[in-house]
């Protein structure tokens, strides 16, 4: 989601770069797919293991666009997988549909506001209550000093973070050459470098998490309505190449770490998960 604010200049039609230079850095994914999965690991060092795995559809519906403001109409369908190990757990999936609504106001040369209104449901599609339905979103304002450098700061509400809580957004991004670009802040971080026209590299750091609806059969011990919470942090290093104009494919390698599991969001039951490896593919437009 945060990564999207350092491509709102992208959208906005405005260049970060001086006049005659080319981006050759690209900007985060706008439409496309998105796969991961990460190694089985222990909770709470017991002999339970549980490995997780990720697919998520991007894709813009329509943007009205006039000299002053943009609106975006998007869809996002995500299905998340928990494996466990154990005879006492069944796997469970969880899918995630949304249909964020972002608006991009042009102040004046240098300030943007942005505003994002995502209503989204969430469950194993066997739970359909009210705490299925949600409603996220951010509001932030980005202050470009130099044509090179943008600071972005505000407020968002997300379930990233394993509960629908509120989380400031700071971040200060520049981009000193057009192969080489630097996004340091909250949530998100990342340094990236294109090596050649076709070829892009860089490191993130980010945190990955999520609130489901679900309900057990009897023979489950997930046998009740209830909120399965997920939070963590993954260090991802990884490489693109531009397969065509600005339609790029990524392949990160990283670390999930300070990981945890609860099966009844809410209350004082956290498992922690030991660290895990987290392989990453995404192919899709980057505007």
């Amino acid at each position: 989601m945060i990564m999207l604010l350092a491509g709102v200049n992208s959208w906005a039609g405005e260049s970060s770069l001086p006049d005659g230079e080319s981006q050759l850095v690209p900007e985060p994914l706008a439409l496309g797919i998105l796969h991961s999965t990460t190694d089985f690991a222990s909770q709470n060092l017991s002999d339970t293991r549980v490995a997780m795995d990720r697919t998520t559809l991007t894709l813009p519906l329509a943007i009205d666009e006039t000299d002053t403001d943009i609106t975006l109409l998007g869809f996002s369908l995500e299905r998340v997988g928990f494996r466990f190990d154990s005879n006492e757990l069944s796997n469970e999936e969880f899918y995630t549909l949304s249909l964020p609504v972002t608006r991009i106001d042009i102040l004046n040369e240098q300030w943007l506001r942005v505003i994002e209104i995502s209503p989204s449901m969430h469950d194993n599609f066997k739970q359909v209550d009210k705490q299925t339905f949600s409603v996220t979103g951010y509001v932030v304002w980005d202050y470009s000093p130099t044509d090179m450098s943008n600071w972005t700061f505000g407020a968002g509400l997300s379930r990233v973070f394993g509960e629908n809580i509120p989380f400031p957004i700071m971040s200060y991004a520049t981009r000193p050459q057009p192969h080489l670009e630097y996004q340091i802040g909250f949530p998100e971080s990342k340094i990236e470098y294109s090596y050649k026209h076709n070829w892009s590299s860089f490191v993130s750091l980010a945190p990955d998490g999520g609130v489901w609806r679900y309900h057990g059969s009897k023979h489950d011990p997930l046998d009740n309505n209830a909120n399965l919470s997920y939070t963590a942090w993954q260090l991802f290093a990884g490489v693109r190449y531009q397969l065509k104009p600005k339609i790029w494919s990524t392949l990160k390698l990283g670390r999930s770490f300070e990981r945890k599991l609860n099966y009844d969001e809410g209350t004082a039951t956290d498992l922690r998960l030991d660290d895990g490896n987290v392989l990453m593919f995404t192919l899709g437009f980057h505007p």
